[in-house]
């Protein structure tokens, strides 16, 4: 839709300098639909817009000076627009927008009444997942849900990743091992198994991301890794694209759209926009789009719940979720992948269907033998504290004894020198 009212745009001077201060490709795309039914609305051009302002500007104090936003309220609070409550406010944030962009700030009282309510949390469990997977029919679908739920990117960056962007954890470990040998490195506890579980990770920079890496978003990336359950599901995947003679190269899109799919509203082989699959997944998981539904955006609490879980700090925690790291942190907080690795694997009990009952059982049995050892060392405790008391009672009996002894040998050294003495001087007396 956007490209089709793009060359009308870029027709006004207001337009193209609007058109060129925008970062990320999917808020331009809403942005310009939302002003174009604004202009045609209210019956004015980009330039028009601009020009009632500056007569506004140009006529302080009078009825004029406030047109434009009265222009705005009136297309905002008329029922003849006929928008919902979040169109209305895409609208505002739009219209706004493009004044801003060529040096014409609405006043900040524009629009003001218009409140979203307050958002539903939704945040899926892996039962959720699970039954999203089973309703939805293509392989790319079941691919998307959990890629997102192991390694939740936005839409926007997920609809740019390449092959090439998944790399082997297995290579990771083996060349991290190899350059630090001889050095202090962090270590797994086993390196073979913890690429078995987690076998791919991703490295993606700033310019792919929300923001596309500029202004406060500069400097910031997303690690994510890609669990075994999520790497399997790609594969088949995969393989359903070779199937269908759709070329891989190391530069193609991983998500592309699937000719088949009637859910689809792309062209060519571009995916479009996820919120179709995850409509139609939610509908037909639940058949109830009131009572339960989810987004792709709503798979990325699962991670975050998953690392609050497993008590990972937030400031690793933001790199694998997109974030920046907030505060003075960003100058001081550096962490290498082996670290972001081993957060993630702790958080993995959390993240994959068949380990959860597994880590279960094995907590359990961990507790349990935990337990026999705890009540093993009470006994031995026990014993030692018996042998204690023993020799205590040996040591006070000897020490009794010794007293005895010593006084007994005390007396008999005193009689004997009272013997010597008498001895002595029954002497001197012959």
């Amino acid at each position: 839709m956007s490209e089709e009212i793009t060359p009308w745009l870029l027709k006004f001077e207001s337009g193209k300098k609007w058109y060129n201060t925008f970062r990320s490709e999917a808020t331009k795309a809403l942005y310009i639909e939302r002003l174009e039914h604004y202009c045609k609305t209210v019956a004015k051009n980009p330039d028009d817009l601009i020009n009632l302002k500056i007569e506004g500007l140009k006529n302080i104090n009078s009825e004029k000076e406030w047109q434009a936003e009265g222009l705005l309220d009136n297309y905002l609070y008329s029922s003849d627009t006929n928008l919902t409550i979040h169109l209305k406010s895409l609208a505002l944030s739009a219209v706004k927008s493009f004044y801003k962009a060529n040096w014409r700030d609405l006043n900040p009282n524009a629009g003001s009444k218009i409140e979203l309510p307050e958002p539903k949390r939704r945040t899926p469990k892996l039962n959720d997942v699970l039954a999203m997977e089973d309703a939805v029919f293509h392989k790319r679908d079941k691919a998307i849900l959990w890629f997102l739920e192991s390694a939740p990117f936005r839409q926007g960056t997920l609809t740019k990743l390449l092959w090439k962007d998944i790399k082997s954890t297995e290579t990771l470990i083996t060349e991290t091992r190899e350059e630090a040998k001889g050095h202090h490195w962090t270590t797994l506890e086993d390196d073979a198994e913890t690429a078995k579980a987690i076998p791919y990770y991703l490295v993606i920079e700033g310019a792919r991301m929300k923001g596309g890496g500029k202004g406060k978003y500069k400097g910031v990336k997303q690690i994510g890794f890609l669990h075994a359950y999520a790497a399997e599901k790609l594969e088949k995947y995969k393989q359903e694209l070779m199937s269908k003679g759709i070329a891989i190269s190391p530069d193609s899109n991983i998500f592309v759209a699937v000719r088949t799919n009637p859910y689809n509203r792309g062209k060519g082989d571009k995916l479009n926009t996820l919120e179709n699959i995850f409509v139609e997944a939610s509908n037909m998981a639940w058949h109830d789009m009131e009572k339960k539904r989810f987004s792709a955006q709503d798979m990325r609490d699962i991670l975050q719940s998953a690392l609050e879980s497993a008590k990972i700090h937030p400031n690793i925690a933001a790199p694998l979720l997109g974030h920046k790291v907030k505060g003075v942190d960003k100058h001081y907080s550096s962490h290498d992948l082996m670290e972001f690795l081993l957060a993630y694997k702790s958080a993995l009990p959390w993240l994959v269907p068949q380990t959860v009952e597994q880590v279960k059982a094995e907590s359990e049995k961990k507790l349990s033998n935990q337990e026999k050892t705890l009540t093993h060392l009470e006994y031995e405790n026990t014993e030692l504290k018996d042998k204690i008391n023993n020799l205590r009672a040996e040591l006070k009996e000897k020490e009794e004894t010794n007293a005895a002894e010593i006084e007994k040998l005390q007396k008999d050294y005193k009689t004997l020198n009272e013997r010597i003495e008498a001895f002595v001087k029954h002497h001197k007396t012959l």
